[in-house]
């Protein structure tokens, strides 16, 4: 994440608007596959189309028991133009934050260390992965102290849930003592709050958890959504015909 905020602090968050943004180099090489995906996913919050690092053996290894369908990688090719180029010395990087209330907001974190933390937020489809949870863990391992704040977890999928071993009885929160063995021991007896595996409560998750609450609810409501698609025009037309008259 780091890496991303430097890079969206540079370009804004309407640096890529509709753009593709390709990351390169010995620093994205040495990534796993799960911070490649961290790093592509962020690009949307600067308005980006898509995120590609090129494909090597990363790649090819993390793909081994994922598919068995032939695929040809796809790469830029020698003549591929570019709109524009950064480049980054990650040695001289100093661990970032965005402040509210825009991702482009950057500071360094050394500069907010007097500001006092009343939430924790890890996870969605960004930071929500087995690595960050374990990232996490050792963080919290480290200190020594007990958790004072509310922390929500949101495992990015049901494989995150299953190798971190978090789990929620219900789709909202729901308070538990992760008393038990919690990311193979690293915690012990501390108050999270867990969410089901959905993306978030970033706008974009926002949008697709609403757009998944409507496809599980349309089949109930089928003949009410075909009336309402009908009435619907229908009613604008109406409104725009009165306000037409109205200023006529």
């Amino acid at each position: 994440m780091n890496f991303i905020w430097q890079i969206i602090g540079e370009i804004t968050v309407a640096g890529g608007t509709y753009k593709a943004m390709e990351f390169v180099g010995s620093t994205v090489e040495s990534l796993s596959m799960e911070e490649r995906m961290t790093l592509c996913n962020m690009v949307v919050e600067a308005g980006g189309k898509n995120g590609i690092v090129p494909a090597d053996s990363t790649t090819f290894n993390y793909l081994e028991d994922k598919t068995s369908v032939p695929y040809e990688p796809v790469y830029s090719d020698a003549k591929a133009r570019f709109l524009k180029e950064y480049r980054f010395d990650i040695s001289k990087l100093e661990p970032l934050v965005a402040k509210p209330h825009s991702p482009d907001n950057r500071a360094l974190a050394r500069e907010c260390k007097d500001v006092k933390i009343d939430r924790v937020y890890i996870g969605s489809c960004t930071g929500g992965k087995t690595e960050d949870f374990m990232a996490a863990a050792r963080v919290f391992l480290a200190s020594g102290k007990k958790v004072k704040v509310p922390t929500f977890l949101v495992p990015a999928a049901q494989k995150v849930c299953q190798a971190t071993e978090l789990s929620a009885s219900v789709t909202t929160s729901v308070y538990i003592n992760l008393s038990r063995n919690f990311m193979k021991g690293m915690i012990n007896e501390i108050l999270f709050i867990v969410y089901s595996e959905i993306c978030g409560f970033g706008w974009t998750c926002i949008v697709c958890q609403f757009q998944a609450l409507v496809a599980r609810l349309a089949p109930r409501y089928l003949r009410k959504l075909d009336v309402t698609h009908l009435q619907l025009p229908l009613a604008v037309l109406a409104w725009v015909v009165r306000k037409t008259r109205m200023h006529a």
